[in-house]
């Protein structure tokens, strides 16, 4: 067995023990505190371990194998009895403890691209897990020197769970190559609150740090593809939720924690070297995008500018709705004239969290649900075995069991499964949706719903004015619209109106950086500044901005009382 090096306590920490941590034929010796949780040292010491809950023992999915220490869950493991099964949030670390850990770690987490201009996705761009060793850590060389083409420019959408890239040619604009991956931040959270009370716990700077490495690694996997290095790129754009882009920034979260809820929104221009801190990118252009508000960001200004912006018009003939779903269910209508917009929280069931078998939209996942008869058929992400179910397939598999009278309008399933589940698939993996997972489903449904009526009240214009609803975000690019009106989801008066789009936020990031293709680039990148190369665009994303008219749901009676409404399935006729 390979032994790395002794690693010290993180800073802040009086060491007084030693644990043992391996993963596959790797051992790491790590010297911690007596009385800290398993996962807090893991993170604490950069080994990525899944935690949607962000250790608050609810999601069940932080297992590790330790010998020597107390925790939930136990069983023998066939290879060593010695070792059990436990939930890293809930054990607390011993000296001499022996840990180990899944083999695979966060590999195999590909999330599909999400660009308007691959919006199925495909294997181009994907993490293949061969740059990685058995830790997670990135060791690649590429070129330093610039050939004499033309350079590139990036588009980056940072979400909570998935970060997807665009490289760009700077000189036409067209696209060159994408990068869609997990964000590590997730090991501290599925949801964006538990990263907010994660830096307010004193993590903020490694909250930052995870996001600048995977942002650097990412791009540089990009040049890495056409033989260069991070010289090469000449501009970067940069969208995603407020609080992810105030934490990549190193901006203060304390306001996105409680109400009157508050942070920096507006348009930030800048070099590589003080957003990514990296040197090779000192001389590159950086423009964050502005965001709305708190919690309905750069990424919605974004989307809606892909979709009625000049350079990113999709033949939008009137007014019409984005709804991104994720998280929070942020949305935005535009009447012509003003853009009334929200954000309903959903919690982080349409991204596979807090479901009992569920995943993010990885390899594997099922995302895709039939059932007929009392039998189910399952498709997956990539058409690999199945090993949970992410957003997409927990909307299809509620509409079928809906359909196949299984559940009743309570969300109750059928007696046969009320305490097993439905069983969704049997093999290698048992996967079942469980009655606590349908209520999660129905939570987020009628938070999003209720969200999207008080926004239509709030704008004074009634569902069957609008020309088109457009769905964006990692469900939405997916999603099977018959399943969303089956279930209440959408409104079924929007049926023949509903479009999904894939990451709207990327595609309106393109869009921007297209617009400064034509900008004269020279051996100083920086030599017109950024403002100077944004130009109209960047007035058209003020501009965006400034047509805002926001609505808070906490102070909604009429969100509230639909939102009771919506927490039961309502008969549809389609």
């Amino acid at each position: 067995m390979h032994k790395r090096s002794e690693d010290n306590a993180p800073d802040g920490k009086a060491a007084n023990i030693k644990i043992h941590v391996y993963r596959g034929n790797v051992e790491r010796i790590i010297c911690c505190k007596e009385g800290d949780t398993l996962l807090c040292v893991l993170r604490d010491n950069g080994l990525p371990i899944i935690s949607p809950c962000n250790g608050r023992g609810k999601c069940g999915k932080c297992k590790a194998w330790v010998y020597g220490g107390e925790g939930l869950e136990k069983r023998s493991l066939s290879k060593d009895a010695a070792y059990k099964e436990v939930l890293s949030c809930r054990t607390v670390v011993k000296d001499g403890m022996k840990v180990r850990l899944s083999e695979t770690g966060l590999e195999g987490m590909d999330i599909l691209s999400l660009s308007l201009e691959n919006p199925a996705g495909t294997d181009r761009g994907q993490r293949d897990g061969k740059d990685r060793d058995s830790f997670g850590e990135v060791d690649i060389i590429f070129k330093t020197s610039c050939k004499s083409g033309p350079p590139f420019m990036a588009a980056i959408d940072l979400g909570s769970t998935t970060i997807a890239m665009a490289l760009l040619n700077a000189e036409d604009g067209s696209l060159i190559d994408t990068e869609t991956f997990v964000n590590g931040q997730h090991i501290y959270g599925a949801d964006v609150i538990s990263r907010i009370q994660s830096a307010l716990e004193g993590k903020a700077g490694i909250l930052r740090a995870l996001a600048q490495t995977e942002l650097k690694e990412g791009l540089r996997r990009l040049c890495g593809r056409q033989e260069e290095g991070l010289e090469s790129i000449w501009r970067i754009a940069v969208a995603g939720n407020t609080a992810m882009l105030s934490l990549l920034m190193g901006w203060d979260v304390s306001g996105l924690s409680q109400a009157p809820y508050s942070a920096r929104t507006e348009a930030f221009l800048g070099n590589g070297d003080m957003v990514f801190s990296e040197k090779s990118l000192a001389g590159t252009a950086v423009t964050v995008f502005p965001g709305f508000s708190a919690f309905v960001g750069a990424d919605i200004v974004s989307g809606i500018y892909s979709i009625i912006g000049g350079h990113g018009d999709m033949g939008l003939s009137g007014p019409a709705a984005l709804v991104d779903l994720g998280t929070n269910g942020e949305m935005a209508i535009w009447n012509g004239e003003n853009i009334y917009y929200t954000s309903a929280p959903a919690g982080p069931a349409f991204e596979g969290a807090h479901i009992r078998c569920g995943k993010a939209s990885i390899a594997g996942a099922i995302c895709s649900v039939r059932i007929k008869g009392g039998s189910s058929r399952v498709k997956t992400i990539c058409d690999k075995e199945p090993i949970g179910i992410c957003g997409s397939g927990l909307l299809e598999a509620v509409s079928e069991l809906l359909k196949e009278d299984l559940v009743d309008e309570f969300g109750c399933l059928s007696e046969g499964c009320f305490s097993e589940g439905y069983p969704l698939y049997s093999g290698r993996e048992k996967i079942c949706l469980f009655q606590e997972d349908i209520q999660e489903f129905i939570v987020a449904k009628a938070a999003i719903r209720a969200g999207f009526d008080a926004l239509m009240r709030n704008s004074s214009m009634k569902v069957s004015s609008l020309k088109k609803l457009y769905l964006s975000g990692g469900l939405g690019s997916s999603m099977d619209v018959e399943a969303a009106l089956r279930t209440g989801l959408i409104p079924v008066e929007l049926k023949g109106r509903v479009e999904a789009v894939g990451n709207s936020s990327l595609s309106g990031i393109e869009a921007f950086l297209k617009a400064s293709a034509s900008i004269p680039h020279t051996e100083s990148k920086l030599e017109h500044g950024p403002s100077g190369m944004d130009g109209e665009a960047l007035e058209e994303l003020k501009a965006l901005v400034k047509m805002g008219k926001k609505l808070e749901l906490g102070h909604d009676k009429y969100f509230q009382e639909r939102f009771i409404e919506e927490m039961i399935f309502h008969p549809v006729d389609l």
